[in-house]
């Protein structure tokens, strides 16, 4: 019971990070859309791709392992996770840093005496959209992961509503059909809880939060949020 107990307390604050994500999707998308109201659609985003020293803008932290958006997804995929209290299964520290480079900041974090270690990786060389990918890792291993896509300009996917109210719960769907039904998500997050796999997908759409979450492949549930 007491370890139950405690991996139900990780992976809460497993999910408490996908909220928190969520969060800064929409203030990103706020953001954006009040610079388009001020007239202001030109202007690029390099401060999040810069870091400021000495009062002055330098690309020393511009990731050079990712060359393109692509890469980047098609490198998201290699990374396997492993389960939430152990890491047993997923993909080790130095495999990731060899697939990702060297993160950009690292956050610690102790539940019930144990630690867990999440990195992420924000500055890719390009401007729009703004990505961010972070890992998780116990005993060296991944527990989570998830990457954030924030478009400066959101594009509606032509049927996208009627594919998003035709998913039922209970129905199987590999990402690969998700994407083909519905666009690449803004936002996804996959990790693993007592033998289960968990992935969430959220999609940004001008005021509008849609999001799925699936058990083991099968459509657990699916919202639609305004913001």
């Amino acid at each position: 019971a007491i370890v139950r107990k405690r991996n139900s307390k990780v992976f809460n604050n497993l999910l408490i990070v996908l909220g928190t994500i969520l969060i800064c999707l929409a203030f990103v998308a706020l953001f954006y859309k009040y610079y388009d109201l001020q007239g202001e659609n030109d202007k690029r985003m390099t401060s999040t791709h810069s870091s400021i020293k000495n009062g002055e803008l330098t690309k020393s932290k511009v990731n050079k392992k990712i060359d393109s958006l692509t890469t980047l997804k098609y490198t998201f995929e290699k990374i396997t996770v492993g389960e939430e209290d152990s890491g047993s299964g997923g993909s080790k520290k130095n495999e990731v840093k060899n697939l990702l480079g060297k993160p950009d900041s690292k956050i610690e974090d102790y539940n019930a005496g144990e630690k867990a270690t999440s990195y992420s990786w924000n500055y890719f060389p390009w401007d729009d959209p703004v990505v961010s990918v972070m890992i998780t890792f116990r005993n060296g291993k991944v527990v989570a992961k998830s990457l954030d896509i924030a478009k400066k300009h959101e594009e509606s996917i032509p049927g996208f509503l009627n594919e998003f109210n035709q998913m039922m719960n209970g129905q199987t769907y590999s990402k690969e059909e998700i994407i083909k039904k519905l666009g690449y998500p803004t936002s996804e997050m996959v990790l693993r809880h007592s033998k289960h796999q968990y992935e969430y997908f959220v999609w940004s759409d001008s005021n509008k939060i849609f999001s799925i979450e699936l058990k083991d492949g099968e459509l657990k549930e699916r919202k639609q949020n305004e913001y």
